[in-house]
């Protein structure tokens, strides 16, 4: 990847977009915000990026998640939750999501 020169990079400021990634630590570790894009990623598990108060972070899909979003849709505003691992019948961990949708105002 070419290299701004030390003109180009005092002309201009530039901001970076690659964003932060929710790290999902503890139970009830919890993201809300806007979703502002949903795309494909890894092993066909969808993306979302969410607007929060704190900026923008990437929420990576898992089949879980997936499953919980399905009725979500750009624009959106969403809380998640996440409710620790919960083993699945092959006895793998799987981490378990609550997610809300905010009510859009009646007009």
């Amino acid at each position: 990847m070419p290299k701004a020169s030390n003109q180009e990079k005092n002309e201009e400021e530039w901001e970076d977009q690659t964003g932060n990634i929710w790290k999902i630590e503890n139970e009830g570790d919890t993201i809300k915000g806007k979703v502002v894009s949903i795309k494909k990623g890894k092993f066909d598990w969808n993306n979302y990026q969410l607007e929060t108060e704190d900026g923008i972070f990437t929420v990576f899909g898992s089949s879980v998640l997936q499953n919980r979003m399905a009725g979500i849709e750009e624009g959106d505003t969403v809380k998640i939750v996440f409710q620790g691992l919960q083993k699945n019948k092959a006895g793998q961990d799987m981490k378990m999501f609550q997610v809300l949708k905010l009510k859009k105002a009646k007009k």
